[in-house]
């Protein structure tokens, strides 16, 4: 003890000394004041204050600090985004396309992204999705968001799997964007724009969604972000710029998918529609731009909307007219501030214990602060927190199942929207835009002022500072404990094995094969290898038709002792039905096997001899069109491309090219052409000169 006094009595003597030795040393221009800390001598400052205040001056600090306040300082903010949703998202940046999140639904969820490799090895063929259960069309698939340009353009350059895992890191940058958005439309600080923003980007109901391992989820939340934060600058700033903006992004909010945060996304119309009313509480013409955004998004998703409303008659899913999956509506806005992962697993208040559905963590100081917000709020900002309040709360209300319940009575279906609960994200925008304009109320409050011990100049006048920078520990807390959240579901997992083990079931040519019911990580190995999978459970089905029999099915049922074992799926049983032929041509006296390759929309048939009717075990629907030896033949009626073949050698060719898709094309190239030519003209239009 007595040497540590010793040293520290030495060292404050030296320090001393140096400091009057620099005193003396150090002559400042008349110009410059001596900084003290505490009543003492600083040179080390005093020289900064010397120094740094002369190189600021001649590189213009005003210059700069405009910068910072505009694009600059935009991308700057921007950039912080992109870089807390990479963190965020690191676990999925490893990109060895066998590591999977750990979500049970991955293996299949990603089904449709092999589109845009047929597309890109195949072209045209891509159209007909020929890799499951028969068969179906590949355009008019709403639940995996494949057409979104972010799941496109992910996929060509990574990979299916490694495109989905971008895909989702993505989407957490572009929620981010929409919520930095939000907070610059209502005229929020840079630093309360900033925060909620990283909330937003770190918020559970995004990452949430990757528990059951899907992709399309958070995309879909992110575009409807994007969506709403569009609709509220049309509605705040009435031009037709922003009419084409949202006209945009609503047009890829229909893109990416399932349904849920489009649903709520509609939902918010009423309340953005009352922020174009006039201060005399009369309609503004700006309600005849969202009439025209409405029209053009149609147009743009025309590519993708017309294939559904035509396919989708066909389709079946399963539902439930109680809406099981809800929560009530008291005890929903807990979920806003619990992070325990065994709380979400569980029954208690309300829950199934499936987390993806019910997550919503964006803290303690998000939701008070909101409340600071909504309650103390300026006059002249009145309509905008009524209308983010409103539509918050119907969020979250029709998230409760409660008005879903007294409608599917009368529109039955209605029930096929079972988990209702996801649309509760789309409630965070408005509740996180009312935190950010509270925390510019506290920033902006008058608190008095806590002097710090340094002086400058010889007043030796006192710095100070708000004790409004306390807030820095709770707002910056809160996003530390929504990444340590978030990782619960940023979970990776090897999957190399499925990969090797599932080249037992490949075939010589295109006939089906099954893998364990339930056991979904077989499914993407399979699709990689090109394998044409059947009995796969996928949101939908085909309604009145059946899937193909299997030629080698893999199961863990028992199977009849005549039934061959021709191999094993790692501990399954692979089981063979040679009858099982993706193509025969049926005679009088039997059926003769056929061989088939090609891919998807293309399907090419060899038999060496025919005379009869060529069946091809792939689902039959409008678009389709045969040749016969170079022929063009009539297709039967039936499930299956069927066909009548002469006798001889038989050369038959299948092709896929719908009239449904050629429609949605031209409507989406029109849509973009008259887009472009809005631009033009409302750019040219507000670079004129004003009228006299």
């Amino acid at each position: 003890m007595e040497i540590f006094v010793a040293a520290l009595v030495g060292a404050a003597a030296l320090s001393l000394g140096l400091v009057r030795l620099l005193r003396a040393r150090i002559r400042l221009p008349g110009t410059f004041h001596q900084v003290t800390v505490f009543g003492v001598y600083s040179p080390v400052l005093t020289w900064v204050n010397m120094t740094q205040a002369r190189s600021f001056q001649k590189r213009g600090f005003a210059t700069i600090r405009a910068a910072l306040q505009g694009r600059l300082g935009d991308g700057l903010e921007l950039l912080a985004i992109g870089l807390w949703a990479l963190w965020i998202g690191r676990n999925l940046l490893n990109f060895d396309p066998h590591l999977w999140p750990v979500g049970r639904e991955f293996g299949f969820d990603i089904y449709a992204f092999h589109f845009w490799e047929q597309l890109r090895e195949c072209g045209l063929c891509s159209l007909w999705n020929g890799m499951l259960n028969g068969g179906f069309p590949s355009l008019g698939d709403p639940f995996t968001g494949h057409l979104h340009p972010l799941a496109a353009v992910a996929t060509l350059l990574a990979g299916v799997v490694n495109g989905a895992k971008i895909t989702v890191v993505a989407s957490l940058f572009l929620a981010g964007v929409g919520q930095w958005w939000i907070g610059k439309l209502i005229g929020l600080g840079r630093w309360s724009r900033l925060w909620t923003a990283l909330v937003a980007t770190s918020g559970a109901h995004l990452a949430g969604q990757v528990e059951l391992g899907s992709v399309a989820d958070p995309m879909s939340a992110a575009a409807a972000i994007l969506a709403l934060a569009a609709a509220l600058d049309l509605a705040l700033n009435r031009s037709r710029k922003a009419a084409l903006r949202f006209a945009a992004l609503l047009a890829l909010a229909v893109l990416a998918g399932h349904g849920y945060s489009q649903i709520a996304l509609l939902a918010w119309a009423p309340w953005i529609l009352l922020l174009t009313l006039t201060p005399q509480n009369r309609s503004h013409t700006v309600w005849r731009e969202f009439v025209l955004a409405v029209v053009l998004a149609v147009l743009l998703a025309g590519i993708f909307l017309v294939p559904f409303v035509h396919f989708w008659p066909q389709a079946a899913k399963h539902t439930d007219p109680t809406f099981e999956g809800s929560q009530p509506l008291e005890y929903m806005p807990l979920n806003l501030v619990v992070h325990d992962w065994e709380f979400f697993t569980s029954t208690v208040l309300g829950k199934t214990p499936y987390p993806y559905l019910y997550t919503l963590y964006v803290g303690w100081p998000a939701v008070i602060l909101a409340v600071v917000g909504l309650a103390h709020g300026k006059n002249k900002d009145r309509r905008v927190l009524l209308s983010l309040a409103l539509g918050a709360l119907t969020i979250m209300w029709l998230a409760s199942g409660v008005p879903f319940r007294w409608v599917v009575g009368i529109f039955p279906g209605l029930a096929g929207v079972r988990h209702v609960a996801l649309i509760a994200g789309l409630a965070i925008p408005a509740l996180l835009a009312l935190s950010g304009y509270g925390l510019d109320l506290v920033l902006q409050h008058p608190w008095p002022r806590i002097r710090l011990g340094l002086g400058l100049g010889e007043t030796r006048t006192a710095m100070s500072i708000s004790p409004a920078w306390i807030l820095v520990i709770p707002l910056v807390a809160s996003l530390r404990t929504a990444d340590q959240f978030d990782q619960n579901f940023m979970v990776t997992d090897d999957k190399a094995g499925a990969y090797e083990a599932i080249e037992v079931l490949e075939t010589p040519g295109l006939e089906w094969v099954s893998v364990p019911f339930g056991e979904h990580y077989w499914v993407e190995p399979g699709l990689e290898l090109g394998l044409k999978m059947t009995r796969i459970a996928i949101p939908w089905w085909w309604e009145g038709r059946e899937a193909p029999l299997p030629l080698l099915e893999a199961t863990r049922e028992l199977r009849d002792a005549g039934v061959a074992v021709c191999c094993s799926l790692n501990d399954v049983p692979v089981y063979h039905y040679p009858a099982n032929e993706y193509a025969t041509i049926e005679t009088g006296s039997g059926f003769l096997p056929c061989t088939a390759h090609g891919s998807g929309a293309d399907i090419r048939v060899t038999c060496d001899s025919g005379g009869g009717r060529l069946l091809v075990r792939e689902n039959s629907w409008t678009g389709w069109s045969a040749e016969v030896n170079g022929k063009k033949a009539a297709l039967e009626q039936g499930q299956w491309l069927s066909v009548r073949v002469p006798a001889g050698p038989v050369e038959a060719r299948f092709r896929y090219l719908p009239l449904d898709v050629l429609v949605g094309a031209l409507l989406t190239l029109t849509g973009i052409v008259l887009a472009l030519a809005l631009w033009i003209r409302a750019v040219r239009f507000s670079g004129a000169p004003p009228a006299a």
